[in-house]
């Protein structure tokens, strides 16, 4: 019997794979990043659907304590070699065929809502012009897990950056921050250089609003307490933290191994500059600021949840503290 040359050649390489694969890749990597889908319609030089997700799994990878990051580069190979566009990734049979091969425990995918700079400049004769950028970015995200053969979580991250170090031109003439908007699209995701750019520095805020639910996720199930970075309790008291904050909803780092429950309310709290940590006393003020209230409507995972925000004196953001005096 004869092979033909493409399918015993395919073979061969096959067999090499799985000889010489890192163990670690076999056993699974608990992240994958697919290219994103973008509805924005990008027409620049830069191809965003990829560059994207290669920059933030590159960041989490670098950053991440919990994760272990598969490579764009592999996800990216397999997707090329079974010809998957990212328009087809809301079936989950695929997803799921794809988690196994590749292997990998969530797939993260994004969709690109908003990319782009905006110039606002103004001229006044015979004196000059100023110019500002502004840099905004929002990316719907969807984390399809393995063992659910489902979408777990869908959440938005957006960014806005706005350069304030308006550029003085004389005469109205092209200055420096012209020259630097037109050189902007000759620079790599990957260089050094890109993360000191308007749109650089727009894509680390979304990676930092990003990396602490990939961390919780991460956790789940690995521990019988959280580590370090995950809430804390101490006695009564029920303490955690506001990953993101979306609309009129937040994500805090407390779920079902917590004793989390759904309908609670906890208060929202900012440590005050002159103190390092929060007190363990509720009844404690000198240390901590109440800034509003949240109820908890829907427990994610094992150290994830969702809550409502019902009332709040000042802006709530990501960091913020959540805590709770727990009734016996």
């Amino acid at each position: 019997m004869k092979f033909k040359p493409s399918v015993f050649n395919a073979s061969i390489l096959f067999i090499l794979i799985l000889i010489f694969w890192p163990l670690e890749q076999i056993n699974g990597s608990q992240f994958a990043f697919l290219p994103f889908y973008d509805s924005e319609k990008f027409k620049g030089v830069w191809n965003i659907k990829k560059d994207i997700p290669e920059f933030l799994s590159l960041q989490s990878a670098k950053s991440s304590s919990h994760c272990s990051i598969l490579p764009f580069s592999d996800s990216e190979y397999f997707l090329k070699e079974k010809r998957i566009f990212s328009y087809e990734f809301n079936d989950l049979d695929l997803l799921q065929e794809l988690a196994e091969i590749l292997p990998a425990q969530y797939l993260l995918l994004g969709d690109i809502r908003s990319f782009g700079i905006s110039r606002f400049g103004v001229i006044t004769p015979m004196v000059g012009g100023y110019q500002s950028y502004s840099m905004e970015t929002k990316i719907n995200i969807k984390i399809f897990k393995k063992d659910t053969h489902s979408f777990m979580h869908e959440f938005v991250l957006r960014a806005k950056i706005i350069d304030r170090d308006l550029g003085l031109t004389l005469l109205g003439g092209p200055g420096g921050p012209d020259r630097g908007f037109r050189e902007l699209e000759k620079i790599s995701f990957q260089s050094p250089s890109f993360q000191q750019t308007i749109i650089g520095k727009a894509l680390m805020e979304i990676h930092k609003q990003l990396l602490p639910i990939l961390d919780s996720l991460c956790t789940m199930g690995k521990t019988s307490s959280p580590p370090d970075s995950l809430p804390m309790t101490s006695g009564k008291l029920l303490q955690g933290k506001i990953l993101l904050v979306e609309n009129n909803e937040v994500y805090l780092n407390l779920g079902s191994k917590d004793g989390l429950l759904s309908g609670e309310e906890f208060e929202v709290v900012m440590i005050n500059s002159d103190s390092e940590h929060l007190s363990d006393s509720v009844t404690a003020t000198e240390n901590y600021q109440k800034i509003g209230k949240i109820k908890i409507k829907q427990i994610k995972s094992d150290h994830l949840a969702i809550a409502d925000i019902l009332e709040t004196t000042q802006h709530i953001q990501a960091t913020h503290i959540v805590r709770k005096l727990k009734e016996n």
